[in-house]
């Protein structure tokens, strides 16, 4: 190669070109086909990245840092495609943008989501009892909510359909934690309800939205059965007597008294410097 070199450079030089410039024009050229590719050489090194570490692959939910919301459709050296949730639209990313974009994905090892349904009840109906029904709905939902093909797409400890003597259905299958459901929380004394809410999980982030709209059902059923009231939004217009609230405000003093005595009041009268 050294005297191939060194015979071009010869015969160069013989016709009387000038070395230098030659370099300098063959430099600046290789400049400008670097800078050229530059991009297309980013993104075939992104793709290679992306499929060596696994950081997403087709079929998987992801949300960019745009908020944009879909599933990994394609993969090539140049763009990486990205098909909505809900197919109205199809996101053409260069790969290379999708190495160092945040990215978060749904789908990369997580087989447990949370499927989770606010509600809010009224004021005159006793929490406990309303615990207890929302319990009754979140075990309907264990049993009773499945796909396509019949398997239940709640994941849970036991498949039902082991207790009518049937195959399960996988919905038990690969799980590595402890879950203990369905879970129910009184979460807030709202303006005009008490607030609960009610969760089981399932396999996949998608599944999660079929599975909210069923127990919603579910839930309207079991309300109606038992007279749970979902309160229309409530202002309560004051026209009270202050003197008489005030008197029945001090009948409970004493009482309010031994509390205080009793626990304290935490750390609400100290001052950052105590």
């Amino acid at each position: 190669i050294g005297i191939f070199v060194a015979t071009v450079i010869g015969v160069i030089g013989w016709w009387g070109v000038d070395l230098f410039v030659l370099a300098t024009a063959t430099g600046g050229m290789a400049l400008g086909v670097g800078l050229a590719l530059k991009e297309t050489l980013e993104n075939y090194f992104a793709y290679i990245l992306i499929r060596k570490d696994k950081v997403f692959a087709e079929g998987d939910r992801v949300q960019l840092e745009s908020g944009y919301n879909g599933y990994v459709h394609r993969i090539t050296p140049r763009v990486t495609y990205i098909r909505h949730a809900l197919n109205e639209s199809l996101a053409i990313i260069p790969t290379r943008q999708l190495v160092t974009a945040e990215i978060v994905n749904f789908t990369k090892e997580i087989n447990l989501v949370p499927a989770i349904v606010d509600v809010g009840v009224s004021y005159l109906n006793d929490p406990k009892q309303v615990a207890s029904i929302l319990v009754k709905v979140g075990q309907r939902a264990l049993v009773e909510i499945k796909d396509s093909k019949g398997n239940h797409v709640a994941v849970q400890k036991r498949c039902p359909y082991l207790d009518q003597n049937k195959p399960s259905c996988g919905c038990d299958k690969d799980i590595h934690v402890d879950i203990d459901q369905p879970t129910v929380r009184f979460n807030k004394f709202n303006d005009s309800s008490l607030d609960f809410s009610v969760w089981i999980y399932v396999n996949s982030y998608g599944t999660q939205f079929k599975v909210k709209s069923a127990m919603r059902l579910i839930m309207y059923e079991e309300f109606k059965k038992y007279d749970i009231r979902i309160p229309w939004p409530i202002r309560t217009v004051y026209q009270g007597d202050e003197k008489r609230e005030a008197q029945e405000i001090a009948e409970y003093e004493s009482k309010r008294k031994q509390v205080m005595d009793e626990f304290g009041i935490g750390d609400l009268a100290r001052g950052e410097g105590d």
